[in-house]
Parts: structure tokens; C-alpha cells; sequence
């Protein structure tokens, strides 16, 4: 299985605050809402992909990540879509959901939305996307998937709070000045990685072709592992390691899940968390990213 993870960091925000300034909230009421407002949940259909995994966990990693508080219920799909859909809720509820891509069926997007909208219309708000190369097979979302993903959304949030940020669209343009910054600068506890071993999914594409040189060249711990040990790794927060999640660039610690390296090379996909098997600008084992991932950690 090759797995796509492209883009997805918590101190700089991509642009999955882009599709929240585009549902017709004031700017000062779209963190206020996604921050604040009570949380329903969509349970899958017993026999949907990745039903047995999302409905036997999801409430509690979100109850984990957002608040027992914030968790108003959970809803089968016909419930669901009923409670979400309707605008009497615009602006009291937000909800988590997991999207099959029907379109793209080898792609899987777990997502907080607002509730009032067209449930489509909010899979880009707020995402971690997910995609296998086989078309005809949605990405098998496993529980360390869903307890990453959500708190990637919430980090999300909490960055804008603690930045003082309104709006989403306010959160965007920080981004944009990230991008001015230095490795070194950008990622100040990147020097941790030296006393952590590397955990790199074995089967993430582009691997295959430059596996050894990053390996060779790679000063410090590194490991090839299947995902599950990335997996188990995250579930049980163990200490001493670091690993890179898909193929998203940027590197985290099991121990607390929180984002030590943050790689900011995105020529031409602009803004935004998406996965494209064509996406050869984003080889993770490119001569560009080691020099850049050294040089912060050094």
C-alpha cells in the first residue's frame, strides 16, 4: 500500500481554513464557532468502509482531543445528515465527519464542519486527507488515523486562538510569513530530533528509488518500519521516537504527538492539505529536504 500525506503541519496553518471564509459567517464568528460550539458526530453505516474502525473509536479520541463537554451526540448517517444539513443548526453545532471521496475512491478525508452548510461544501474547511494509489479501494483509516487527525484539527485551532486570530482568513495570512522564515528559525525545537530515532513508513511512494540515500546521508537514528509500528508508536505515546506520518514532510514525537520539524517546501500546490500520487515536486527523500531538514536540526 502506498500511502499520500501531503502538507499537514500545526504551528503554521495551511489553507484548511480557506473553505471556513467562504460559508457565510462574519470573519470575527468563524473561530468563535469552530472553537466553542457543540460537537455531533457522524457514526457510519454498519457495513461502510472503514465503519468497524471510525464508530468503534471516534467518540472516544474526540471526547480526548475537544472535551467531553463539547460532544453532543453521535448519529447514524440518515440522522445525521438530517441534523447537519439543517439551518436551524448554522452556527450552534459543528460536527466531525469521515468523507469517501466517491469521486476519487482511493481517497478518505476525516474533517470538523460546520453544521448548515452542504455537508460536501465543508470537507475542505478543516481536513487530513487520506489516499492509496489503488483507485478502486478507500484508504483503510486505522485508530491511530483518527487520534492524529483530530488532534491535528485541534492544534489548528488552538494556533489561532493563542495568535489572537478572529478569523480563519486571519490565520492564513500568518501563514504566508512563515514562509519567510529560516528553517532553524521556523522550527526552534527541531535539535530534538537528534536524540530520537526516525520512524519512516517503508511504503510511502518514492522510497523505491531513493531509499539509500536517504539512509546514507541521514545523520542521525532512522528506521524503515511498516505503519503499524508508526501506528502503535502513536496510540501508546512512546518516548524516544519521531516519526514522519504518511508523507506529510514534517516530523512529530510519539511521546506527546506535537510537531518538532516543519517543512515549508510547497511551490505549487499553494495552500491547502491534499495528496496527489503525481506530486513529484514532493519526493521525501529529495537532496533539497535532507539539506533543509539538517539544517534546522543542527
Amino acid at each position: 500500500m502506498k500511502v499520500f500525506f501531503l502538507s499537514f503541519f500545526l504551528f503554521t496553518l495551511v489553507n484548511i481554513f480557506g473553505q471556513g471564509s467562504k460559508l457565510n459567517f462574519y470573519d470575527s464568528q468563524e473561530l468563535e464557532i469552530a472553537t466553542t460550539k457543540p460537537i455531533v458526530i457522524k457514526l457510519l453505516n454498519e457495513k461502510g468502509t472503514n465503519a468497524a474502525i471510525w464508530n468503534s473509536c471516534v467518540k472516544k479520541y474526540a471526547e480526548q482531543t475537544f472535551g467531553n463537554d463539547r460532544i453532543y451526540k453521535c448519529l447514524i448517517v440518515k440522522e445525521f445528515r438530517k441534523f447537519a444539513m439543517n439551518k436551524k443548526n448554522r452556527g450552534e453545532y459543528m460536527y466531525l465527519s469521515i468523507y469517501n471521496d466517491l469521486s476519487k475512491p482511493s481517497r478518505t478525508i476525516i474533517y470538523l464542519g460546520f453544521c448548515g452548510y452542504s455537508i460536501t461544501s465543508n470537507a475542505s474547511f478543516c481536513s487530513v486527507e487520506y489516499e492509496i494509489e489503488k483507485r478502486e479501494k478507500f484508504y483503510p483509516v486505522t485508530e491511530a488515523d483518527i487520534k492524529f487527525s483530530f488532534l491535528l484539527i485541534k492544534n489548528q485551532l488552538d494556533y489561532a486562538l493563542k495568535n489572537n486570530h478572529l478569523s480563519f482568513k486571519e490565520a492564513k495570512a500568518d501563514l504566508l510569513k512563515k514562509y519567510e522564515l529560516e528553517p532553524k528559525s521556523l522550527n526552534p525545537n527541531a535539535k530534538e530530533i537528534k536524540e530520537l530515532t526516525l520512524l519512516i513508513d517503508k511504503n510511502i511512494k518514492g522510497f523505491d528509488e531513493d531509499i539509500n540515500f536517504f539512509i546514507t546521508n541521514y545523520k542521525y537514528k532512522v528506521e524503515l518500519v511498516d505503519k503499524s509500528r508508526i501506528d502503535n508508536a502513536i496510540l501508546n505515546n512512546e518516548k524516544g521516537i519521531a516519526f514522519i506520518y504518511n508523507n506529510d514532510k514534517s516530523i512529530y514525537k510519539t511521546e506527546d504527538l506535537t510537531l518538532i520539524y516543519d517543512y515549508l517546501y510547497r511551490p505549487k500546490m499553494g495552500l491547502g492539505v491534499h495528496f496527489y500520487p503525481s506530486a513529484a515536486d514532493y519526493n521525501i527523500l529529495q537532496q533539497e529536504y535532507l539539506d533543509t531538514l539538517h539544517s534546522a536540526i543542527d
